[in-house]
């Protein structure tokens, strides 16, 4: 059961958000706005490296001198594996 809405399938979240018959997971979710953000692994990796490597932990999830092969990684990965 997630600890937002109290929903026990994946399908429930998606259907919050108003996208009717997706169960895809990861999910990034707005819970103030019920919005889905993204479901994409990779780019919600991206998203949180960005928006939490000033926190001071020294943990950097999207390190700029690596950005460009890790974007290419992960197309290829999306297109040949996930999507292939």
């Amino acid at each position: 059961v997630d600890t937002v809405f109290g929903k026990k399938y994946v399908k429930e979240i998606y259907e919050i958000a108003g996208i009717p018959d997706q169960k895809s997971v990861p999910i990034l979710l707005d819970k103030e706005t019920s919005t889905i953000v993204s479901n994409e692994s990779a780019e919600i990796v991206r998203m949180l490296g960005v928006a939490m490597k000033d926190l001071g932990n020294g943990l950097d999830l999207y390190p700029a001198d690596y950005a460009d092969k890790i974007d290419k990684l992960n197309d290829w990965i999306y297109t040949t594996i996930a999507n292939g």
